[in-house]
């Protein structure tokens, strides 16, 4: 009896469930289906009473349904629904809403929002961000980065790097990397092409032995790194870099037989080495170096026995030294605005007849002019220190020696040979810290120096064999009258009323009135 009661339970059971099955269905075909929409609610049967599904009289059964499944409507899932899948909706998936994806919302794909793609978002493409491509980032381009341009870096230009601008390279600028990083050689017409577009080269730069090459012309060329050589171009006549600003050592221009002009260097503001000028036997003149206002080494022209001119209208500063020698025809040197520098050796210029040197104040180390020939007079108006010599010597044309401001000179002061010299001045000299020489100028007339206190001289002190030099024109240094030194002469100039050439040895052997 029991077992028939518990039969005809689960009879009715199954009439009750069918009934809200067919109520369910009909809501549904009477509703439509919102595509776009997740808010919907699914209308679910009471969950089955486990006693209905579970036989203890332990018979071959385990529902009353007709299909082969575990649940009790007629269809090959496990669910309690009357579809193919395994919830309990009205559809063919194993979600609980009622279109034919896996989702919980009511229209055809398998994401969680509201658009017709596959994905989760609510745009139509198939990624998760809220744009129309691809990708998963959120701008509009088909690339994976966070920006709105085409290419695959983090910018917002149109390149490949990560910097803002529109090259090809890693800087913030819209140039191209014109720099060689090296030392480059040219010894062909080829060489010498692919220098044409350089800006810089990180490293030395040498031409030479180009046998055929009349003019060399670098116009974009702005720094060279290290060395800048020029050399051993037999038919070089012109070399042309416009642009150049630097050069980090030495600049060398050497032994280049035709080379006739040096006009082409106007953007030069610095070298940290050497300018070398040499042995250039065609060359007339030097005037391409307009801008240069300083040397980190020296400047030196050498064996130019063509140059009649030479102008460095903006040196300022050499901290080498500054040599010009055998230079034969040299007939005009300007340095107006040159200042400093270690040494200054002018020697070997038989036609010179022009310098200025107007603003030259101090030179650590020696002064040398020797073999001045042609010019009259040696102007030196803001010479104030010499750290070691002047030396002014074997000047045949040389009328006169002007050193108005000539305060210091840390070691000799000499002038000697000077066959030509009428007239010397040091109006302010303080001191003389080794030996004053003045000998063997033949029409030497006149000195005006100022006689520095005694502990500002040193023990040499010689004014003799200048036969044109009156004892009494000595006796404007009569402050020597009192000083003691260890070797002295005085001998040897003009005989007048103050002395006696073949008498006066010692300064007091003069007799001033």
């Amino acid at each position: 009896m029991s077992r028939f009661l518990r039969v005809l339970h689960n009879l009715i059971y199954f009439v009750a469930l069918t009934a809200a099955i067919g109520c369910y269905q009909s809501a549904q075909a009477e509703s439509p289906t919102n595509e776009d929409s997740d808010t919907h609610t699914d209308v679910v049967p009471p969950p089955l009473d486990s006693g209905a599904m579970t036989d203890s009289e332990n018979d071959s059964e385990t529902s009353t349904d007709a299909d082969t499944d575990s649940d009790t409507d007629s269809d090959a899932d496990t669910d309690a629904d009357s579809d193919a899948d395994t919830d309990s909706d009205a559809d063919t998936d194993a979600d609980s809403d009622a279109d034919t994806d896996s989702d919980s919302e009511t229209d055809s794909d398998a994401d969680t929002d509201s658009d017709t793609d596959a994905d989760s978002d609510t745009d139509a493409d198939s990624d998760t961000d809220a744009d129309s491509d691809s990708d998963t980032d959120a701008d509009s381009d088909s690339d994976t980065d966070a920006d709105s341009d085409s290419d695959t870096d983090a910018d917002s230009d149109a390149d490949t790097d990560s910097d803002s601008d529109t090259d090809a390279d890693a800087d913030s600028d819209s140039d191209t990397d014109d720099c060689y990083w090296g030392n480059v050689t040219v010894h062909s017409t080829a060489d010498l092409a692919f220098l044409s577009t350089l800006t810089c080269i990180e490293g030395s730069l040498t031409i030479t032995e180009l046998s055929d090459v009349e003019e060399i012309n670098l116009p974009a060329l702005t720094l060279v790194r290290q060395e800048l050589s020029v050399m051993t171009n037999p038919s070089l006549q012109q070399v042309d870099m416009p642009a150049l600003e630097y050069v980090g050592q030495d600049i060398v221009i050497s032994d280049n037989a035709a080379l006739q002009q040096l006009n082409g260097f106007n953007a030069l503001g610095y070298a940290a080495g050497n300018l070398v000028i040499a042995s250039n036997d065609s060359l007339s003149e030097i005037a391409g170096f307009t801008n240069l206002s300083a040397l980190g080494e020296g400047l030196t022209l050498l064996d130019l026995p063509l140059v009649e001119s030479a102008s460095f209208s903006n040196l300022i500063n050499v901290t080498g030294s500054v040599t010009l020698t055998s230079m034969e025809n040299l007939q005009s040197l300007s340095m107006p605005k040159l200042e400093t520098a270690a040494q200054l050796v002018i020697t070997v210029v038989d036609s010179l007849t022009s310098v200025d040197l107007s603003a030259f104040a101090n030179c650590l180390g020696s002064v040398d002019i020797h073999s001045w020939n042609a010019v009259s007079g040696i102007q030196f108006p803001s010479l104030v220190y010499v750290g070691t010599s002047l030396q002014i010597s074997g000047n045949s044309g040389l009328l006169y020696a002007e050193l108005p401001s000539l305060e210091y000179v840390e070691d000799t002061i000499s002038f000697g040979g000077n066959t030509g010299l009428t007239y010397i001045e040091m109006p302010d000299l303080l001191h003389i810290g080794n030996t004053l020489s003045i000998g063997g100028n033949s029409v030497l007339e006149s000195i005006s120096m100022n006689i520095p206190s005694e502990d500002q001289i040193s023990d040499w002190f010689y004014i003799s064999g200048n036969s044109s030099l009156p004892y009494c024109a000595l006796c404007s240094l009569s402050a020597l009258q009192s000083y003691t030194f260890d070797d002295s002469n005085f001998g040897g100039n003009l005989t007048d009323s103050c002395g006696d050439r073949n008498e006066v040895m010692l300064f007091s052997d003069i007799v001033c009135d």
